[in-house]
């Protein structure tokens, strides 16, 4: 019987098969595949961010005020009642503040309210008005510290800060709906709402360090010099012992108070 085994052939044949096996690298594929996601989850986060921003900021302003009141409408709380003087010197402080800023939008009244917290914290509503925690009053001792807070407050609403922050939130929901569409299981949703979430952290760092500057620059025009904010930051890092950088809205009050040095005439 005539023996048809070709070794030669056969061995080709392993070999083929070997590289077939090993030419893909697993790691190197995943790697691939992490790039390429990453790259989706950006650039669709990054469209429907700048598109939504080019719609927000270009609202007739008779709109955007009807839109700052709808979003305000639902978070805003009952402030307690305030005597006469602390409502003419919160008054007071503002006014200086618009007479230095007369460039400030008037879409907005600007309403200062003294609202129930133990809290140390004060915060600015989509629509212009500011809520200042009794706790905070209370701390602040000082005409110049308490208008460091509300010259902080006013530099959200200037830079349209809550728009900005909409549009993130329109941003980061359409992303997050677009990949649930994709993917019903949730891995690759996520995926993305994770990466978005930290970098929204990093955006709102840099709003509260505009809002600081705006700040400064004003308690530099009335008073002439912004000295007062680094006992604010100096009361809010006793309060708040805890501020990790990284995870949080707001940057490092060291940072800040260093801010304010610089640029505090």
């Amino acid at each position: 019987m005539e023996d048809n085994f070709d070794a030669e052939a056969a061995k080709c044949l392993i070999d083929s098969e070997i590289t077939n096996v090993t030419e893909k690298n697993p790691i190197r594929e995943l790697g691939k595949i992490v790039v390429g996601l990453a790259t989706i989850i950006i650039s669709a986060y990054i469209i429907i961010f700048f598109v939504s921003g080019i719609i927000l900021t270009n609202l007739p302003e008779t709109r955007r005020a009807q839109l700052e009141e709808i979003l305000t409408k639902p978070s805003k709380e009952t402030p307690i009642e305030i005597s006469s003087e602390t409502y003419n010197r919160l008054e007071k402080i503002k006014n200086d503040i618009l007479n230095a800023d007369p460039k400030f939008s008037k879409t907005s009244d600007v309403k200062i309210n003294i609202v129930k917290s133990n809290d140390i914290n004060a915060y600015s509503y989509p629509n212009g008005d500011i809520d200042i925690t009794e706790k905070l009053y209370d701390e602040l001792k000082s005409d110049e510290e308490l208008a460091f807070i509300i010259a902080h407050e006013m530099g959200h609403y200037k830079h349209k800060d809550h728009l900005m922050h909409l549009r993130r939130n329109i941003a980061t929901g359409a992303t997050i709906i677009i990949f649930s569409i994709f993917n019903p299981n949730g891995d690759i949703t996520k995926v993305a709402s994770g990466s978005i979430q930290l970098s929204d952290l990093s955006f709102s760092r840099t709003d509260e360090m505009n809002a600081d500057k705006y700040a400064i620059d004003m308690l530099n025009k009335i008073y002439g010099n912004a000295k007062a904010g680094i006992k604010v930051m100096e009361i809010l890092k006793e309060k708040n012992k805890f501020n990790i950088e990284f995870m949080s809205t707001h940057p490092d009050l060291e940072k800040r108070i260093q801010y304010i040095e610089k640029y505090s005439n």
